[in-house]
């Protein structure tokens, strides 16, 4: 278990900071003259990322860790499928938000499951995420 809560905190932080990197010529590659600067796409995921959580905690009182690992995995790989397909603007900040809410819950989902597991799966959660 410790393994995997380290790649996948890895792989969780790695999104947002490629994109980052990538922002301004997403601009002149997909969206030439929509007059929207794809560095805000940046923005839309931590709302989404502080609203995932807090959603869950709000809406699913059973909660299980496991499965929400899985399901946010899920979602990240569906937005990044999706994204790929060169969606608009708008739909693209719709992505990013999910993305981030899919992120907020992995994040809590990871951090339970870890401390459900013992203090090495902690460790090596938030070793992954500082990678």
């Amino acid at each position: 278990m410790p393994v995997f809560l380290f790649i996948t905190a890895a792989l969780q932080l790695t999104d947002n900071q490629v994109l980052a990197l990538v922002a301004p010529r997403l601009n002149a590659a997909f969206w030439p003259g929509s007059g929207i600067d794809a560095s805000w796409l940046l923005t839309a995921y931590p709302i989404g990322a502080a609203i995932g959580p807090l959603s869950l905690t709000r809406f699913a009182p059973s909660f299980h860790g496991r499965r929400a690992v899985v399901a946010a995995l899920a979602v990240l790989a569906a937005t990044q499928l999706v994204f790929a397909l060169q969606p608009t603007i708008e739909l693209a900040f719709a992505l990013r938000a999910l993305a981030g809410a899919a992120s907020g819950v992995l994040s809590y989902s990871l951090l339970i499951e870890a401390v459900n597991c013992g203090d090495r799966a902690v460790t090596a959660m938030t070793s992954g995420f500082l990678l």
